[in-house]
């Protein structure tokens, strides 16, 4: 005959149970001692909410704290706890041997750019004088002028266009008026001569009205 525990002793037994592998765990898993909060927590998940042991560990092993553990371990072991994956993004590749430089066999000095101890590696002038000045400086003009001053004048003249342009559409929309029928100012005068009826060019009626008519139109047609 066998004695049956009541409910609540089981379930105590079982925690204790669940408590003894989760200390064995945690000394595995993360090096160190179960704490209060570690047991209430992963207890609840097995006894409360339906967890397996397998799925807990599966928990603990995602935890920053295990990965830190780990890394430790890694490091003081130099064997890596993880496999490598191949193509692993996140993980450096060896790097490539750089190659040395040949030594040369006198060390190279740098000397200044205006220099004018005598050189004997220069084929064509031992010494930096005026011609090699003037040289240098007609390159660096040259420079200047295709790198700098041409690209900026093509630059000023587009906008200068651009503004011209502008200037002509917006004045050109503003203007209101028709215009002048005759805009030669001598079809202009002869228009206004035969209107008189006298041959005489310099009669003072004829020359008052043409420029009546000419102060009419500029302050007409004139934009201010």
């Amino acid at each position: 005959m066998t004695t049956r525990l009541d409910p609540e002793t089981e379930k105590r037994w079982a925690k204790e149970r669940t408590k003894t592998w989760l200390k064995d765990t945690y000394r595995k898993e993360l090096g160190r001692e179960l704490g209060d909060e570690g047991e209430k927590y992963w207890t609840a998940d097995i006894h409360d909410r339906g967890q397996t042991q397998d799925q807990v560990l599966a928990n603990i092993r995602r935890s920053p704290e295990y990965k830190a553990y780990q890394r430790g371990r890694d490091d003081e072991r130099g064997i890596p706890i993880f496999p490598i994956i191949p193509g692993d993004p996140t993980i450096p590749g060896p790097g490539k041997p750089k190659p040395e430089k040949p030594k040369s066999e006198k060390p190279i000095t740098k000397k200044p750019k205006y220099d004018y101890t005598p050189d004997p590696d220069r084929k064509y002038n031992k010494y930096w004088d005026a011609v090699d000045a003037a040289a240098d400086t007609g390159n660096r003009m040259t420079d200047d002028y295709y790198g700098r001053f041409l690209p900026q004048m093509r630059n000023e003249v587009l906008l200068g266009i651009n503004e011209i342009g502008a200037a002509d559409r917006y004045h050109g929309d503003r203007y209101e008026g028709k215009p002048p029928t005759y805009t030669d100012p001598k079809e202009l005068f002869d228009y206004y001569k035969s209107k008189t009826g006298k041959s005489d060019d310099k009669d003072n009626s004829t020359v008052k009205d043409l420029e009546k008519r000419i102060k009419e139109l500029e302050d007409k047609y004139s934009i201010k």
